[in-house]
């Protein structure tokens, strides 16, 4: 498993890089090293996962920066402002942890549909591989259909529903 897992986007602006999202990093540094490096059986309390929650959503709207330039983005700037004002959770997001146990030290997949020039994705999800952590995300805009089965089909004896709540904690 690598040591080193850091990635360059270029995205935040220096003063929210050092600021508020540093501020995000550092709440959960110490919980989350265990987690990734050691794949340690870790205590998430409430606090630790209201931290490690933000810092999920902050990772996935950053995140967002690293396809090309033209691709359009699911998380609107308005929702990426009041995120960082209020720690305002967008509509219709699901978190989700797990241990992995692969061979990748880091690894990501990142979907958003449609891919359309004209209007904004409406449907958007990441996993997202960190040695042993597995984070994933899935949200979507309001539609006809109920896109909330596909989040509430995940098995929980695979994954680790932390946003919205699960009810087993």
């Amino acid at each position: 498993k690598s040591p080193k897992l850091e990635m360059k986007v270029g995205m935040p602006c220096e003063s929210c890089n050092h600021g508020w999202m540093s501020g995000l990093e550092n709440q959960v540094k110490t919980f989350m090293t265990q987690m990734v490096y050691r794949g340690d059986k870790t205590l998430l309390d409430p606090e630790r996962q209201a931290h490690l929650m933000r810092w999920i959503i902050k990772t996935a709207m950053v995140y967002e920066f690293t396809s090309a330039a033209a691709e359009r983005k699911y998380f609107s700037d308005a929702e990426r402002l009041a995120f960082k004002e209020r720690f305002e959770i967008p509509q219709n997001l699901w978190i989700w942890v797990a241990r992995y146990d692969g061979v990748r030290p880091m690894h990501s997949v990142q979907h958003r549909a449609p891919k359309s020039s004209d209007s904004p994705p409406r449907i958007y999800s990441l996993t997202l591989s960190a040695n042993f952590l597995t984070v994933q995300v899935f949200a979507f805009r309001e539609s006809e259909g109920d896109l909330g089965q596909i989040a509430r089909a995940t098995k929980p004896e695979r994954l680790l529903q932390l946003f919205p709540a699960s009810p087993d904690w």
